[in-house]
């Protein structure tokens, strides 16, 4: 019963919340997307961190992908 839960309903729970927030942002705080009020790239520290776990987060996700097109006969 929990696998169910939180392998299963709870992924699409939190995508339907990301999505409906950020629409509800955009609607009513529409000015506050933007990257100079985070003032992320002002350091450099904080650019070369911000850089860093850019790539991370992309290889990440990128592996993530490659496992999804690897077929089911094969993992077994």
């Amino acid at each position: 019963m929990y696998d169910l839960l939180l392998f299963a309903i709870f992924p699409y729970v939190c995508i339907i919340i990301a999505i409906l927030g950020s629409v509800w942002r955009y609607t009513n705080d529409r000015f506050s997307y933007s990257s100079l009020s985070s003032q992320f790239l002002e350091t450099r520290q904080l650019f070369w961190g911000s850089v860093a776990w850019h790539y991370g987060i992309l290889g990440v996700l990128m592996v993530h992908f490659v496992g999804f097109l690897i077929p089911e006969s094969i993992l077994w």
